[in-house]
């Protein structure tokens, strides 16, 4: 008997399809029921007999006879199924129809930008970063379901672009099949996070999560069927919360992350212990595990998937079934948002005629030239013409934090119009609907008719750092004229270049012989500007040092940047040339100097890790201010310890190690210092033979040419290596074994 303000519900529940139990517990509720309407003078009071599966034939007719034997109607004794019964809680087959026409996260058709996008589902390993085992969406949905467990949260970690999205929805479809069969009495509720900015309460997001999908007239039977625990919450985009990045410490940093994750902490204690959650993210937004675990309140049996970028083998899968038999470049990321624009859009015979052996800080500048030259012979654009409309998209896509987008329409327009010193003819404008490299993306919480749901953003971070690197080796060569013209756009800019822009960045330095003299003028004048101009400053400085040039020692002032990491040894003569004031440093890689000499200085730094010393007495006080914030300090050893420690052969503990840094650690690639760096006597002996086993097997390469010693993870091995990482004792792993053979 369940009681609420309005009405008394009297409810009975049977598997059996017999007809004496039909006659047992519809006499009891008959009872019952004529007892209650005595008593209750002010609210209804209905009967319920539920059968699991339905009435048989003879059940149905017992039931219309004691209606009519009692003067009774439905309304005073309902006979139902479970399914129809649960349907007065909530109308599951309603809510999954209009959710599956719904967007998922940022799935969306590159070109066209529709969100109903039709791609079939690739399968995507994803490795549970505790045991290495691979986890299958099927083998996952199976957990979710699973009755024997409680506590069960699962957190799906993935690149920009590495098929979160499209993963979740796999698992809402299946879930999905699963509910409408009546195998399961649990069906999935899939939340965008980025449409719940500012809510901290899940029964307000799930108001507007119908609202959005147009199940807002029945809003509160989803409440009430998420707390009765027949929902399960997969909530996508945990990164998608957070306000704007902090500058100058790192525990305003983690507390902004603390705050932007409410909801998620909210979702996580108010869902029934008994019903599993999802969570997904990108890899690199929260410092830490620890981190990780403090701001989503994870549960006590939690699953950290990681999702892993298409392998070989998925990769040929992908593009059968987009009619295609190519065989990839190896510096080409196999995420599958920049596969699929790149299917969609036609691109793929381009990446093939720039050859499979180019290191990436040649090969996407001479993908870009074959683009321009393409494109631009259906429109009225040069091919330089629209490069520069290209790299100066990208440039002012840094006023977002990942430098990405969105671009406005207008911004679009003005853009070409500035470039080219003309508005577009109607060529042009068809053009600008579909520039190479960007795609539409679409703000769910405007109308279909707002302008601003025609956005554009980059669908890739290599195809906009690179243009964004052929921007700045322009500006070294005219910077007092360039630096006045962006100076207005300067302060609003977040995004500095990360590894493979700076390598882009160098090798172009070098390809159009610019000399030491205009790089260090240009570094120089750029540092006048504040934010944006100080950005340009410090990436003109780190590629100069990649080349080894030998730039005057005029010193700059760097300060108010969100640098993801800085490199600094004894071979850093260049950056020895700048002080960096009231920036944030995501990480420090450090090696003790023999002198300060060539060293860059820090005022009023915040550091959210230090790695090379295991605490401040091990710093260089010269090189660092007194007002410098260090969250945390992680020696080469100290970070290590779990592998180096282990009874297994040298060669795998080196180049596990190595691989660590590569796979785990942030940022696009590794300088070959940076991977000896804390190796041993016998360990650096050894290192040069375990690179090439590592080159050998494809688990990462070199860029070459001057930029030899810069080593780039083969994103397709990640699930091998963190496999290996995961079980370093397993001889039978190729890797593991050809590294044991190291001596």
């Amino acid at each position: 008997m369940y009681e609420s303000d309005d009405a008394v519900h009297l409810i009975e529940a049977t598997v059996s399809k017999k007809l004496e139990k039909a006659k047992q517990d519809l006499s009891k509720l008959v009872e019952l029921h004529r007892k209650r309407k005595r008593t209750t003078r002010d609210r209804i009071v209905k009967g319920w007999w539920v059968v699991r599966d339905g009435l048989s034939q003879e059940q149905r007719e017992e039931y219309v006879a004691i209606l009519r034997r009692h003067h009774l109607s439905p309304a005073d004794l309902a006979a139902v199924s479970f399914e129809e019964f649960r349907r007065k809680l909530i109308d599951v087959n309603e809510y999954l129809g209009l959710r599956e026409k719904a967007p998922f996260g940022s799935i969306a058709d590159p070109l066209t930008g529709e969100t109903n996008d039709k791609t079939e589902y690739v399968a995507l390993d994803m490795v549970d970063r505790v045991s290495g085992a691979i986890v299958s969406v099927k083998e996952l949905c199976r957990r979710l379901l699973a009755d024997d467990e409680q506590d069960r949260f699962f957190v799906l970690l993935g690149d920009f672009g590495a098929g979160k999205s499209m993963t979740i929805r796999e698992a809402f479809r299946k879930l999905s099949e699963q509910a409408r069969t009546g195998a399961t009495t649990r069906f999935p509720m899939v939340l965008n996070l980025r449409d719940h900015h500012g809510q901290v309460r899940p029964h307000e997001a799930l108001q507007r999560h119908a609202d959005l999908i147009g199940f807002g007239a029945k809003a509160d039977h989803l409440v009430r069927a998420w707390r009765a625990g027949y929902a399960i919450p997969l909530l996508d985009g945990f990164d998608e919360l957070a306000t704007a990045k902090p500058i100058g410490s790192s525990k305003h940093l983690r507390n902004a992350r603390y705050a932007a994750t409410e909801l998620i902490r909210n979702f996580v204690t108010q869902t029934p212990a008994s019903v599993p959650l999802v969570v997904a993210g990108r890899t690199h937004y929260f410092d830490a595990d620890q981190e990780l675990r403090k701001c989503l309140a994870t549960r006590l049996k939690t699953s950290s998937l990681m999702l892993n970028e298409f392998t070989d083998a998925q990769i040929r899968e992908f593009l059968k079934r987009h009619g295609l038999a190519l065989q990839l470049p190896e510096w080409l990321p196999s995420r599958p948002l920049l596969l699929g624009y790149l299917a969609t859009s036609g691109l793929l015979d381009d990446v093939i005629a720039v050859g499979r052996e180019e290191p990436p800080a040649r090969a996407w500048p001479m993908l870009l030239d074959r683009i321009c030259e393409r494109e631009s012979k259906q429109a009225n654009i040069e091919p330089e013409e629209l490069r520069h409309v290209l790299q100066r998209l990208a440039t002012r896509a840094r006023q977002s934090s990942d430098g990405l987008g969105p671009l406005g329409p207008d911004e679009v327009w003005r853009t070409f119009a500035d470039v080219c010193g003309r508005e577009p003819d109607e060529r042009g404008v068809v053009q600008l609907q579909r520039l190479p490299g960007l795609g539409l993306t679409r703000n769910p919480l405007l109308g279909p008719g707002d302008a601003e749901t025609q956005s554009r953003m980059f669908v890739d971070p290599e195809i906009a750092d690179t243009a964004r690197a052929e921007f700045v080796v322009e500006l070294a060569t005219s910077p007092f004229d360039t630096c006045k013209a962006h100076a207005a756009d300067f302060p609003s800019w977040k995004y500095v270049l990360p590894d493979a822009g700076i390598d882009v960045l160098a090798e172009q330095i070098r390809g159009r012989h610019v000399n030491a003299g205009l790089v260090q003028t240009a570094t120089e004048e750029c540092a006048k500007y504040a934010v944006g101009g100080n950005i340009l400053a410090w990436e003109l400085l780190m590629a100069a040092s990649r080349l080894g040039l030998a730039l005057d020692h005029a010193a700059v002032t760097i300060g108010g940047l969100d640098i993801e990491e800085i490199s600094i040894s004894d071979d850093t003569l260049v950056l020895s040339h700048a002080t960096l004031e009231g920036c944030y440093v995501g990480r420090l890689l450090y090696s003790k100097p023999d002198s300060s000499v060539h060293r860059p200085a820090f005022r009023r730094c915040a550091f959210e890790s230090v790695e090379g010393a295991v605490g401040l007495p091990d710093l260089d006080g010269t090189l660092f201010s007194s007002d410098c914030e260090f969250d945390r300090f992680e020696s080469s050893v100290a970070t290590n310890t779990d592998i180096r420690s282990l009874p297994i052969p040298l060669g795998v503990r080196v180049g596990l190690t190595m691989l660590r840094k590569l796979f785990l650690q942030r940022g696009h690639g590794r300088r070959e210092s940076a991977l000896l760096r804390g190796l041993g006597g016998k360990e650096r002996e050894i290192a040069g033979r375990v690179l090439q086993v590592i080159r050998r097997e494809r688990v990462a390469s070199t860029l070459g040419g001057k930029l030899s010693e810069v080593w780039l993870p083969n994103r397709s091995m990640r699930s091998e290596v963190l496999a290996a990482l995961a079980n370093p004792h397993n001889m039978d792993r190729p890797l593991i074994k050809e590294l044991a053979g190291v001596k």
